[in-house]
């Protein structure tokens, strides 16, 4: 399987030890309501090759409040994931596969639901987002957003899918949809954000583009739109976060971004915002969940870092709020 979000270096990959970089998607269109997240969910994909979830006021050296790791799970380099306060949703990029599980699972345990199978047309899943109605995922491999009914199981067609070259995915990574219902995603392959109209099907043109040297975009990750629509990526390539002002499109420059020594950042994979406009966000390169304040801005120290042995992550990437 390609290296998604990342063409890593020989030196790099001698650092992890086998690691693969990958990313997530976050919570219910429009965020948390305004209130601060109460879990953290962080997929790992080595080590463990689990999901560990957190509270929300974790900080340091903490071991997770439940973790689902083990060969009765099925995962192997899980990948995105969505999270809310009853289902696990997470996409496995080695198996092809998305597995659910309830929220409350933890240990070796094996998932309630699995989509995967010829007929799903995955290849190589990334970022995943779940409404009511559907569940959206986006397919690095194909390159296509694969869109199955919200009671998908087994080996089933999705009943709705943006694919062919009008589209311009290249690397979809990332997946998030707004609050309006459209559609974004983080492609690795153009570096740019991409936003495709609400019941989009087919090979349709995205309705917005973010990208070009001023957006500073140059290794796409993660994918999120707050709830004041405000867009946000994570850029594993300079090691930053970026922020762009509701509406933005084409080459603009980012309305925030943080980045530097004090950040902790090291190849962000991911990105969320809970209501309160706390930013999350997982660090490949150093094993950690950092958590900034709603005004951090450029080189911030975060208010949160989740790290360490206890911790069981390894090679995080993907992120989950609820």
């Amino acid at each position: 399987m390609p290296l998604r979000l990342v063409s890593i270096s020989i030196a790099l990959l001698v650092l992890l030890a086998g690691c693969k970089s990958t990313g997530t998607a976050f919570n219910p269109p429009g965020g948390i309501g305004g209130a601060r997240a109460a879990h953290i969910v962080v997929g790992s994909t080595c080590n463990t090759s689990g999901v560990a979830t957190f509270a929300g006021t974790a900080t340091g050296n903490v071991a997770p409040t439940t973790n689902i790791a083990g060969g009765s799970t099925q995962l192997s380099v899980p990948d995105y994931l969505f999270a809310t306060s009853s289902t696990l949703y997470v996409t496995d990029e080695s198996t092809d596969e998305i597995l659910e599980w309830p929220s409350s699972a933890t240990g070796n345990t094996a998932p309630t639901v699995t989509i995967a199978g010829a007929n799903t047309t995955i290849e190589s899943p990334s970022g995943i987002e779940v409404t009511s109605g559907s569940i959206y995922v986006a397919d690095f491999d194909a390159p296509a957003i694969d869109i199955f009914p919200a009671s998908a199981s087994g080996n089933v067609a999705p009943t709705a899918r943006i694919t062919g070259a009008n589209t311009h995915l290249q690397e979809p990574n990332g997946l998030w949809l707004d609050a309006s219902g459209n559609i974004w995603v983080a492609d690795q392959g153009t570096n740019a954000l991409m936003e495709y109209a609400h019941g989009a099907t087919g090979n349709v043109a995205p309705i917005a583009t973010i990208s070009g040297a001023t957006t500073t975009i140059a290794g796409a990750g993660g994918m999120f739109v707050d709830r004041h629509g405000n867009i946000w990526t994570s850029d594993y390539s300079t090691d930053s976060i970026l922020e762009f002002a509701p509406g933005s499109n084409g080459n603009v420059a980012p309305s925030k971004t943080i980045t530097g020594g004090n950040t902790g950042l090291s190849r962000p994979i991911d990105v969320a915002v809970d209501g309160a406009g706390y930013v999350y966000a997982t660090n490949l390169g150093n094993n950690t969940v950092d958590v900034f304040s709603p005004t951090a801005s450029g080189n911030a120290t975060p208010v949160q870092l989740i790290g360490g042995a206890s911790t069981e992550l390894g090679c995080t990437a993907g992120l989950g709020l609820y």
